[in-house]
């Protein structure tokens, strides 16, 4: 987490690991590293790591567990690299055969049963010296039955291919597995896993969900522009621009201030894969630099219709602001340049071409946008039907604040954005809420963090609201909002903003009894989660609205999402798939929580902080 510093040694789950041959003088020479972790479903993993370099035999923090089960695990490793590489190779051998290896961070092409060769992706080849490569996985045997493996990783930096088969040695280390009132882990893995979920468009072979596939491949043709890609808004399928923008932006905070708690979880990849579905597409959406395409399929034909979106093969027309259209729609140019600039901060390190990409367009979106002042509600029929904007300078201000954070103040761009973002921000006013409509929360605490410390009273007076004797109404469980994204936006910012401890723990620990409203989590989930595709049966049996109207739990797990909660403040929910105020989920709904559970993980990491 940046605004607090480095992390100090602590009491994270973790594996920790033995340096047993002290120094590598080449790259023939191999230092090995073996770790052993007991649990009751997963009793012995091994490392065998070949690095270019190292002088310690001290142990260190390396890899961890982030969730065993019967017949699988999901885990992580953790590469040092000492010297710059421009490329890396690995092989990864396992005790056990295994049937799927699921690797987000690197390709993998299986060489038997039991082994696997593994190489860049096109983002992570080149790593500078002092940088960790980090590789999150996740294994399901081919017995379904296997309890324990012993898989050796062997990396070799600066190789296109792996140079050797055996460089193995066992020795086994102590592990620390601290307990923890929730499993913040499997909450935030969950929470990632939802946007896979919404993904549309040509889905890669490592997909995360066997039940989604392909869908509304013909996206942009009405325009000719492929506007494949991105993700459905909700339990529907269209793709609005601003609240896709701004959960892309909310799950960017996470992953730029909160980025230790992530790490924690191990669930920086997976943060970096999700959010990257929404940026390309995003880039696809503006490939014509005087117009934006915001929106894709009508509200009122999509909802008319319940199916999969693998079978959605309805007309689905694409909108326009910019060009020839009427003034307006800066609210979704705003809001999707601060997405891209976000996108740049976080990606510069990762993917600096992608990264560059997004700057560039963030910065012409940006000016595309204060050319079209106004709100694209009254360019985009019906837009206000489902989400009705009512101003547009909050977005543009975010949007100013994000590029003056991305350039840096070294930058001659620099006060013009920082200028911009002030004047459109509207300081002294006390807005409820942060979401997919409202930013000025957010603006201020980017001009707290830009300003070195200004703002602050503005960020006080949001969040005072939300706190004990705030003036917000309360469910008996679940903190009561227009939804409950609302509440949870802001939460990503919370470590980083000027207040105590106790006062950060307090909002956090209470959002928690959230988790209830997630499916897949816990005992007692919502079944019937107000979703096309999770209520479809396996094909080829028909799905309609007889599937809309049953009683019948969903066939398919929803892993992570959050529903739309109670609907009245007597803290009633209704698990009903029809009565889409209590079940519907959406991309804004899980943005914030998503990181605010990087956030607990990261408290629940350093009870000292």
């Amino acid at each position: 987490m940046r605004c607090l510093g480095s992390a100090a040694s602590g009491v994270w789950i973790t594996w920790h690991t033995c340096i047993y041959k002290q120094r590598v003088r080449n790259r023939s020479s191999p230092l090995r590293i073996h770790v052993r972790r007991d649990h009751e479903s997963f009793s012995r993993l091994s490392l065998i790591l070949l690095l270019a370099a190292a002088t310690t035999n001290a142990c260190t923090r390396l890899s961890r567990v982030v969730k065993p089960w019967t017949g699988g695990f999901q885990g992580e490793f953790s590469l040092p690299v000492s010297q710059g590489i421009s490329t890396w190779s690995a092989r990864l051998e396992f005790e056990h055969g295994v049937n799927k290896l699921e690797i987000w961070t690197a390709q993998a092409t299986k060489e038997n049963d039991k082994t696997f060769i593994l190489k860049p992706t096109t983002w992570n080849g080149n790593v500078g010296a002092g940088q960790t490569l980090k590789m999150e996985f996740v294994v399901h045997y081919s017995d379904g039955s296997a309890t324990s493996t012993n898989p050796c990783l062997t990396f070799f930096p600066g190789q296109a291919s792996p140079a050797c088969k055996a460089c193995c040695t066992r020795k086994q280390c102590k592990i620390e597995t601290p307990g923890a009132k929730y499993n913040y882990d499997e909450a935030l893995y969950k929470a990632l896993l939802f946007y896979e979920a919404q993904r549309s468009g040509k889905l890669p072979a490592d997909k995360l969900i066997d039940w989604r596939g392909d869908s509304e491949l013909n996206d942009g043709k009405d325009v000719g522009r492929d506007l494949t890609g991105g993700w459905h808004d909700a339990g529907d399928h269209v793709k609005f621009g601003l609240p896709m923008a701004s959960s892309a932006t909310m799950l960017l905070y996470g992953l730029e201030f909160i980025k230790d708690g992530y790490e924690f979880a191990g669930q920086y990849g997976m943060g970096l894969r999700q959010v990257r579905w929404a940026l390309e597409y995003f880039r696809k959406c503006y490939v014509d630099k005087d117009r934006f395409y915001a929106q894709v399929a009508d509200g009122d034909a999509d909802h008319s219709w319940w199916g999969r979106p693998e079978d959605n093969y309805q007309h689905r027309p694409t909108f326009t602001i910019g060009g020839d259209k009427p003034k307006g729609g800066a609210d979704i140019m705003g809001e999707t340049a601060a997405a891209m600039a976000a996108g740049y901060v976080v990606f510069k390190d990762v993917d600096a071409g992608f990264a560059n990409g997004l700057l560039s367009d963030a910065k012409q979106l940006y000016n595309l946008g204060k050319k079209n002042p106004g709100t694209a509600n009254s360019i985009i029929p019906k837009l206000h039907k489902f989400y009705n904007s009512d101003a547009w300078e909050d977005e543009m201000a975010h949007a100013a604040a994000w590029l003056a954070y991305a350039v840096g103040s070294d930058s001659g761009e620099y006060q013009g954005y920082l200028g911009d973002a002030k004047n459109y921000f509207k300081g002294g006013e006390v807005p409820w809420s942060l979401s997919w409509s409202e930013k000025r929360p957010a603006v201020a605490f980017m001009l707290y963090k830009l300003t070195g410390g200004q703002y602050k009273s503005d960020i006080e007076n949001f969040l005072k609201e939300w706190l004990p004797g705030g003036s917000l109404p309360r469910t008996p469980k679940v903190w009561f909002g227009e939804t409950n994204g609302v509440l949870t936006d802001m939460l990503p910012m919370l470590p980083c903003l000027p207040f105590s401890l106790q006062r950060m723990v307090s909002i956090l620990n209470n959002t928690m009894t959230l988790l209830q409203l997630r499916v897949g989590f816990g005992h007692n989930y919502p079944q019937r989660a107000h979703h096309k595709a999770a209520s479809c049966p396996w094909k080829p049996a028909p799905c309609g609205w007889n599937e809309y109207n049953s009683w019948s739990p969903n066939p398919h797990v929803l892993d992570g999402a959050l529903v739309g909660g109670p609907g009245e403040l007597s803290g009633n929910f209704v698990d009903d798939r029809s009565k889409f105020e209590f079940t519907e989920v959406a991309t804004d709904y899980n943005a914030g929580f998503t990181s605010a559970l990087a956030g607990m993980k990261y408290f629940a990491a350093r009870p000292a902080s």
